[in-house]
């Protein structure tokens, strides 16, 4: 049998109404990157809604992208609203940490 590469991913990162805009969703990330990378891995999956513009923005300012060529859209029926969430990836191992 074929080992399963373990892979971290994220979800479910959300900031009360009345605290965001504050930095405090970009403290949590780079926190849960932090971690990410002391635990060896090279690189982090998250999942997003594709209606949340604000946070896709935020993703994308951060280095994340859609995981091509495998990306996933998970569709879902949330109260009878169509919604679909992204896969996004970083890979950190062509960073400098120096720079």
């Amino acid at each position: 049998p074929k080992a399963v590469k373990q892979r971290p991913y994220l979800t479910d990162l959300a900031v009360h109404p009345d605290h965001r805009r504050q930095g405090i969703a970009s403290a949590l990330m780079a926190e849960a990157e932090g971690r990410v990378k002391e635990m060896g891995f090279e690189e982090l999956f998250l999942g997003v809604s594709s209606s949340n513009e604000p946070a896709l923005n935020m993703y994308t300012d951060m280095g994340y992208a859609k995981n091509e060529p495998k990306s996933v859209v998970i569709e879902t029926d949330q109260k009878k609203k169509k919604n679909s969430t992204i896969l996004l990836r970083r890979s950190f191992n062509y960073e400098n940490e120096a720079l």
